[in-house]
C-alpha cells in the first residue's frame, strides 16, 4: 500500500447544512436542514447562516486543515484555516464551520474544497439560483 495513503488524513463527509446542534455528553451532532442550494432574488447577495461540516480520520498528529469556496467563476469566495489533531488513525474528527452572512457574488454553481496542506481531500457542491417569480434587482 503506498505509504502517502496510509499517512494521510482520509475525509469521509462533507456537508453543508443550516445549523448543527452538538449533545454535549456524547459530543454527537444532528445536521439541520441539509442543502445543495440557495435561492436569492439578486446578487450580490449574503446567506445569513450556513454551516460546514466535515468528518476526517486516519489522523496521527496535528494536521492543517483549509475550507475554500470556490464561485462559479473559479474565484475564492470566501477560506477558512484550522488544524485536526489526533493520535488514534481510527477515530473520526468533526469538524464544524459556521458562516454568518455568506457572500453570494453570483448566480451559479459553487464549489467547496477541503485539503490539507497540498492534498485534496474533498469537494462539495451547491448552487445559487434566482428565485422563481422574483425580479432581478
Amino acid at each position: 500500500m503506498n505509504d502517502s495513503i496510509v499517512d494521510s488524513p482520509l475525509c469521509v463527509l462533507l456537508a453543508i447544512c443550516n445549523d448543527v446542534i452538538e449533545d454535549k455528553t456524547t459530543n454527537n451532532k444532528t445536521l439541520v436542514n441539509l442543502f445543495n442550494g440557495i435561492t436569492a432574488q439578486s446578487v450580490p447577495a449574503r446567506h445569513p447562516k450556513m454551516c460546514l461540516v466535515a468528518s476526517i480520520t486516519n489522523i496521527r498528529s496535528k494536521v492543517p486543515v483549509r475550507f475554500s469556496v470556490l464561485g462559479p467563476s473559479g474565484s475564492e469566495v470566501l477560506s477558512a484555516n484550522g488544524e485536526a489533531n489526533g493520535n488514534n488513525p481510527l477515530e473520526v474528527l468533526d469538524i464544524v464551520v459556521q458562516l454568518l452572512g455568506f457572500p453570494l457574488p453570483e448566480f451559479g454553481e459553487y464549489r467547496i474544497e477541503l485539503t490539507s496542506g497540498d492534498k485534496y481531500l474533498m469537494s462539495r457542491k451547491f448552487t445559487v439560483m434566482q428565485a422563481q417569480g422574483m425580479p432581478k434587482l
